[in-house]
């Protein structure tokens, strides 16, 4: 499949991963749908920054294939979309995988949001100025690693690929560092 069909199939799930579900009520009458004609339009949360980019590409295939209309709210930090979809601020967002959505969700009590579709979700890596290779880490080095429980337990199932630590169980999505049963840079 090449890389625009891949793109335009990712679309209208990646622009649309989570959005409130409806409470229907008895004496509410189904809306019509929107003529065909007319150009529907959404407000879909995304991060700043390369999410924006590939979601600005995909807001450019919606609009031409489906004539969809999408306005981007851009957000720097990862507590505030849910929410804001949550309260109808927005009609969806699309930065986070299940995990995050599931864990986010229940802390938070957002109880009406529910997956529409899928995203990308970027891979985790290491960065550093200094080290070149983990093997150059020392021992009692320190390494960041992400605040969120779901992001947190990709970090340290990357570092036990990378032989620094072992965990009680690798296949955990919310392993913590109470979960590190062997650490070899301590």
């Amino acid at each position: 499949m090449n890389f625009k069909k891949l793109l335009g199939l990712a679309v209208v799930s990646a622009l649309a991963l989570t959005g409130c579900k409806e409470e229907k009520k008895a004496e509410a009458p189904a809306a019509a749908p929107a003529p065909a004609a007319q150009a529907q339009k959404i407000k879909v949360g995304v991060m700043s920054g390369p999410e924006h980019t590939v979601a600005e590409k995909a807001a450019q295939i919606a609009k031409e294939k489906y004539g969809l209309e999408v306005e981007f709210v851009l957000f720097n930090d990862y507590a505030l979309p849910n929410t804001a979809v949550s309260k109808g601020d927005l009609d969806a967002n699309a930065f986070q995988h299940k995990p995050y959505l599931d864990k986010d969700s229940a802390s938070k009590g957002l109880d009406n949001l529910v997956i529409v579709g899928n995203t990308f979700v970027y891979p985790l890596a290491g960065y550093s100025k200094k080290i070149k290779n983990v093997a150059e880490l020392q021992d009692g080095a320190v390494i960041a690693v992400p605040n969120d429980p779901s992001n947190l337990a990709r970090a340290l199932i990357l570092l036990e690929k990378q032989g620094l630590i072992k965990l009680k169980d690798n296949t955990n999505l919310f392993s913590t560092s109470l979960d590190i049963v062997e650490n070899q840079k301590t």
